[in-house]
């Protein structure tokens, strides 16, 4: 049969599980609103911009409440930030911000890895034969799709000071 399958597997995929995991209580149907107000913002101040700001404006509340530590759902990871940030291995302050860092980077970014590599592995059935055979494949399958679609190609990290790391230096 045929599918469609970012909106009907993996968005229904992503927006159950990675609410749920985070602890994190929003309409799932948010998210994607809230991720393509993100996106936008990278940019220019245009029309797609203004149009995701207007569309989200009615659920900024709701999502500005929803990384708080009062709406954490006992048990899941955001609780743990905030638990962390109480033993003092985050600076006080910073838990709010850091769950909000996981509910704007994490659902698209994993929606659209997740979304390429099935993409790929559809363009390619010599590729999806095999990892169709041995289903543990499938985690270097979803690495190589990373490394050929980044789903974030506009984010880059950089230190705050010269480190070195895995034998790296890095300025």
């Amino acid at each position: 049969g045929e599918i469609e399958a970012v909106t009907e597997l993996v968005e229904a995929y992503v927006l159950k599980v990675f609410p749920d995991v985070l602890g994190v209580d929003m309409p799932r149907k948010d998210f994607i609103a809230i991720g393509e107000m993100n996106f936008n913002q990278i940019g220019p101040n245009n029309e797609n911009l203004q149009k995701s700001l207007k569309r989200v404006e009615p659920i900024l509340d709701a999502y500005q409440k929803s990384f708080q530590r009062e709406s954490m759902i006992p048990g899941g990871f955001g609780e743990k930030i905030f638990l962390a940030e109480d033993a003092g291995e985050f600076e006080k302050g910073t838990a709010g911000v850091q769950v909000r860092s996981f509910l704007r980077a994490g659902v698209d970014t994993t929606i659209a890895g997740i979304g390429h590599t099935l993409n790929l592995l559809a363009q390619n059935p010599g590729e999806w034969a095999k990892v169709k055979a041995a289903p543990a494949k499938i985690r270097t399958a979803f690495e190589e799709a990373l490394r050929l679609h980044s789903p974030s190609q506009v984010m880059f990290r950089t230190t705050s000071a010269p480190l070195e790391f895995a034998g790296l230096s890095l300025a």
